[in-house]
């Protein structure tokens, strides 16, 4: 018997022979490609892979000493369901996009709501569960103080609060210094200037996003033309909180629906059996951008024309959180949380009128 989630994608499959189809090539594609996740998770065959989204919808998350069990969990889930037959029944990633999504984009959706709501629970975490993060050198778990009463739940643990006098904010009266809005990544700057087009375009590989559409504001986007665009991004292993990169007064504070969503690619690997291991595509390159270094595979022989997906601008129709702040210095300042795949929901701390401190939180997910 299935979760309920679970059953309903079952029920899809049954109702429509060319999406069950699909399902079927994209798993056979998938599998090809002998990746040890398959093994190490016991998946070689579709009902596998069904009874695998069962277990993971009510999963107590723990962890490897290498800290990439969550991780890897995530990737297998998504690397099937990425590729291109399934891809052709859910929402294109393109500008012109919009809800209502298709049937399998929704079902993403409903999934992670599932999945969130049992993370709400008591029942997601267990102090044996806690411990393998513990083991797990790369989480860092020294550096966040456990609260009092102890982590109700696993989307608590997630969100845990991160020791602040290890997070010291630089020049904190500085309106001319911006800090890190996370624990994160950097990915690199461009302008938000394309004079062939309209100047409130970014290009990402030659497809034309709207800064406008990214805050879900006509208006507020035009604003920010002859601005910079900054990309981070974070890891499961990460802080998920985020503090303000500047002083100021918020202006804008809201979540803006859209799309679960993670690109998983194909990686050399010479730690693997197969030779490959599954990563997650986080990166932004626009035109001309060199490329981010790690090779992204093809997909198996006999599958002309098939890669790992690269889709330009994913993160564009990202369920996300919109935060504006107006700086006496330097302007309007936006923050864009934005949570991948089952980390798709954004908490806000903040609210319109608020006067902020750099470095003050300003949402977790």
């Amino acid at each position: 018997m299935h979760t309920p989630i679970v059953q309903k994608l079952v029920d899809y499959l049954d109702s429509d022979s060319s999406f069950k189809q699909a399902f079927q090539n994209s798993f056979t594609l998938a599998y090809a490609t002998g990746l040890d996740e398959f093994k190490e998770y016991d998946v070689h065959c579709v009902d596998d892979y069904l009874n695998f989204m069962d277990v993971y919808v009510n999963w107590v998350p723990s962890e490897n000493f290498k800290g990439d069990n969550v991780y890897m969990h995530i990737c297998l889930f998504y690397f099937i369901i990425d590729l291109p037959p399934v891809r052709e029944f859910q929402s294109p990633i393109d500008p012109s996009s919009k809800s209502p999504w298709r049937w399998m984009s929704e079902w993403l959706i409903e999934y992670a709501q599932a999945m969130g709501q049992w993370m709400d629970s008591p029942e997601s975490i267990s102090p044996e569960s806690i411990q393998t993060f513990y083991r797990a050198p790369n989480y860092h778990m020294e550096d966040y103080p456990v609260p009092a009463e102890g982590w109700k739940t696993f989307n608590d643990f997630f969100a845990r609060h991160i020791d602040a006098s290890l997070r010291p904010i630089s020049d904190p009266t500085d309106d001319r210094v911006i800090v890190s809005p996370a624990d994160c990544t950097f990915d690199g700057t461009w302008e938000i200037n394309d004079p062939g087009a309209d100047i409130t375009t970014f290009d990402v590989k030659g497809v034309p996003w709207s800064i406008a559409q990214l805050l879900d504001d006509m208006d507020m986007g035009a604003l920010f033309a002859g601005g910079i665009f900054t990309h981070s991004f974070l890891s499961p292993t990460d802080y998920h909180r985020q503090h303000a990169p500047v002083s100021g007064t918020v202006v804008c504070a809201k979540v803006v629906p859209g799309l679960c969503y993670l690109e998983v690619v194909l990686q050399e690997s010479k730690s693997r059996s197969s030779g490959m291991k599954l990563g997650m595509h986080r990166h932004l390159r626009s035109t001309g951008d060199a490329k981010t270094g790690q090779r992204v595979l093809p997909m198996p022989a006999g599958e002309p024309g098939l890669e790992a997906p690269d889709s330009p601008g994913y993160q564009f129709l990202q369920a996300r959180g919109v935060i504006i702040i107006d700086n006496p210095v330097l302007g309007l300042v936006a923050v864009l949380p934005m949570g991948m795949a089952q980390v798709s929901s954004v908490v806000l701390s903040v609210k319109e009128g608020d006067a902020l401190q750099k470095g003050q939180e300003i949402s977790c997910f």
